[in-house]
C-alpha cells in the first residue's frame, strides 16, 4: 500500500471575483495555455480569511428505488436525478471582506464616493449598497491544503448575509448557491455524439473563453474547437482583510483590531469629532424622534436574505440553468437596556423604528480616515418587545423586521469605507446572476 498525504485544512485558500455573465468565471492568461481566476484591477479575484468547518459542498442527488419490483429483492438500480452546490462561510467581518458578500447580496452599489484618491497616498472610498431587484453571481475558488488542487464554484447566487455583533468580532455568514461547479463531469462533444468528460461544461461547440473549466496539469480543459487549456490555482493569494493596526492608528486607546468588534460601535453623538461624521441618520428613533438615552447590548444580529427561485432546463444538464429573485427581506433581533416603557409602547401602536450605528476600525494607514461598516435601517418593526422580568438586569426588544421605508425608498442601507476603488467592479448585465450596473431584471 502507497504511503497516504494527508493535507491540513488550514492552509486552504478562499477567493471570489464578481462575474459578468452568470456560470462563467472571469479569467486571466497567466502564460501561453495557463489561466487564472479574477481580472486584474478591474474584477480582482478577492481572498478572506475564513472560518474552519464550511465551504460549497457539491451534492449528487441520486434516488433508490428499492421497492421497484423487477425479480429481485436487491437493489438493482439507483438514478442521478440532479446536482446541487450550496454551501456557507463563516468570517470575521471587516470593511474590506465584506465588500464582495454585500455587493452580491444587494445587487449593486448605491453610489460611491472618493475620500482620498491614490495620487499621493492610499486610496478612501466609501461605498453605498441598497437592495436592487436582481443581484450579480460571483466565482468561488477554494484551493485545498498543499495549494496543488482546488475546487471552483461558479455562478454562485447570494441566498443571505447574517451579521451577529457579539462581544468578540462581528461575525457574518454568507450563505451560497452556485450553478457549476469543478471538479465534476459533464456531457461535452458535438451534437451527433455526447459523452461524459470531467471538468468541462461546455456543449455549445463555441470558443468561448469564459467557459473554460479548471483543471490542472493531470487534468487539462480540452475546449470544443481542441484548444487545451489549464486553470492554475492562484499562485500566491491577495488577501484583502483589515489587518491588525498599531494603537497610533486608531482613535482611541488601545491597539487597533483588524475585524470589527462590538467595543468599536459608534454612533451620530458619541465622541471621536470628525471621525464618526457624515452618519445616514440618528443612532436610534422613534417616529422620527431620536432616542437621548437607549444602550443595545452585545448579541444582536441582521440578517438580510434573498429568496431565489432556481430550476434546472432542458439541454442545461444536472444543474440548474435558471433562476429569478422573488424577495429581499432584513430581519433579525436586538435587546436594549430597560429605561421605560416607551419601547413596548411604540412597538403596540407599530411606530417606525430606526436604526444606525458604525463599526469603526483601524485607520486606512496615515490617511486619517478609517475604516468603517456603517448599517442603517429606516423602518423597523418590532414584534415582542418585552420585556421579560429576570433576577438580573431588565432588557426590552426582540425580535424585528424592516420594510421599505416610503420616504426613502429601501429597507435597509449598509455602506463601507475601505481601499475598494470607486467604480472599480462594475459588472455586466442586469438581472440575477452576472455583474449588475442597472436596477433591471428580467420578468
Amino acid at each position: 500500500m502507497s504511503p497516504l498525504t494527508p493535507q491540513p485544512g488550514k492552509s486552504t485558500a478562499i477567493g471570489a471575483c464578481i462575474e459578468s455573465v452568470w456560470g462563467q468565471p472571469p479569467l486571466t492568461v497567466q502564460s501561453g495555455s495557463n489561466y487564472l481566476i479574477g481580472i486584474p484591477y478591474s474584477n480582482p479575484h478577492r481572498f478572506m480569511i475564513v472560518e474552519p468547518g464550511n465551504g460549497i459542498r457539491g451534492k449528487a442527488t441520486v434516488t433508490n428505488p428499492a421497492n421497484e419490483i423487477d425479480g429481485t429483492i436487491e437493489t438493482t438500480r439507483t438514478i442521478l436525478e440532479d446536482k446541487t452546490y450550496r454551501g456557507t462561510f463563516d468570517f470575521k467581518a471587516d470593511p474590506e471582506n465584506a465588500y464582495v458578500p454585500i455587493f452580491c447580496m444587494f445587487g449593486s452599489e448605491a453610489g460611491a464616493t472618493t475620500m482620498s484618491s491614490q495620487s499621493n497616498t492610499t486610496g478612501v472610498y466609501q461605498h453605498a449598497f441598497t437592495p436592487y431587484k436582481g443581484a450579480p453571481s460571483c466565482t468561488i475558488e477554494e484551493i485545498f491544503g498543499t495549494s496543488v488542487y482546488g475546487r471552483v464554484t461558479s455562478g454562485c447566487l447570494t441566498e443571505s448575509l447574517s451579521f451577529t455583533f457579539g462581544k468578540n468580532a462581528v461575525m457574518a455568514k454568507w450563505s451560497l448557491y452556485g450553478m457549476h461547479q469543478v471538479p465534476n463531469t459533464y456531457f461535452q462533444g458535438t451534437s451527433n455524439s455526447l459523452v461524459d468528460q470531467d471538468y468541462k461544461y461546455d456543449n455549445t461547440g463555441t470558443n468561448d473563453m469564459a467557459h473554460s473549466v479548471p483543471g490542472n496539469a493531470t487534468y487539462p480543459c480540452m475546449q470544443s474547437d481542441g484548444t487545451t487549456r489549464y486553470w492554475k490555482c492562484t499562485p500566491t493569494p491577495v488577501y484583502v482583510d483589515v489587518a491588525q493596526t498599531p494603537s497610533s492608528q486608531t482613535p482611541y486607546g488601545p491597539a487597533g483590531n483588524g475585524p470589527g468588534v462590538f467595543g468599536g460601535i459608534v454612533y451620530s453623538g458619541t465622541e471621536g469629532g470628525s471621525v464618526q461624521s457624515g452618519f445616514s441618520s440618528a443612532f436610534v428613533s422613534i417616529d422620527g424622534v431620536g432616542q437621548s438615552s437607549i444602550g443595545i447590548v452585545p448579541g444582536f444580529n441582521i440578517d438580510f436574505a434573498r429568496a431565489l427561485d432556481v430550476q434546472m432546463i432542458a439541454g442545461g444538464q444536472f444543474d440548474i440553468g435558471a433562476c429569478v429573485s422573488k424577495a429581499f427581506t432584513c430581519k433579525g433581533k436586538m435587546q436594549f437596556i430597560y429605561q421605560d416603557q416607551s419601547l413596548p409602547l411604540a412597538a403596540f401602536r407599530h411606530s417606525t423604528f430606526s436604526i444606525c450605528f458604525r463599526v469603526l476600525g483601524p485607520q486606512v494607514g496615515t490617511t486619517g480616515y478609517f475604516y468603517w461598516m456603517e448599517f442603517y435601517l429606516p423602518n423597523v418593526k418590532f414584534d415582542d418587545p418585552g420585556p421579560n422580568v429576570p433576577d438580573g438586569m431588565i432588557y426590552t426588544g426582540g425580535t424585528f423586521v424592516a420594510r421599505q421605508d416610503p420616504t426613502l425608498g429601501y429597507t435597509a442601507k449598509v455602506t463601507l469605507q475601505n481601499t475598494v476603488i470607486a467604480g472599480q467592479i462594475a459588472g455586466g448585465s442586469g438581472g440575477i446572476g452576472g455583474g449588475r450596473t442597472t436596477n433591471v431584471m428580467p420578468q
